[in-house]
């Protein structure tokens, strides 16, 4: 029994080591994206930041301005669907072959 009870200590060992390393990663991750986050809010805050934020709604009006036009154009006629090819099986390859 005694083995077993070694076996266990450090299986729960290992596991809270892996818990640790991964909380660790978790918050390196979160330190970054605050950082970024904040680095955001203050180029949003500069003249240069309110410039490009104009030109990024602009752009995003556009884009909802074609996405309505073109849904409401009508589908295009004429064009014909592929029919998907056929599957063929191994045996049928391998009856195929020359002998």
């Amino acid at each position: 029994m005694g083995e077993l009870e070694d076996l266990k200590k450090q299986l729960r060992g290992l596991q809270s080591e892996k818990q640790k390393a991964q909380e660790i990663a978790n918050s390196k991750n979160e330190i970054s994206r605050l950082k970024k986050q904040i680095k955001a809010e203050k180029f949003g805050r500069t003249r240069g930041g309110k410039i490009f934020n104009k030109i990024a709604d602009i752009g995003d009006a556009g884009l909802k301005a074609t996405r309505k036009f073109l849904a409401s154009q009508p589908a295009p006629k004429g064009k014909k669907k592929k029919t998907p090819s056929r599957v063929v099986s191994v045996e049928e390859v391998m009856a195929r072959l020359p002998q």
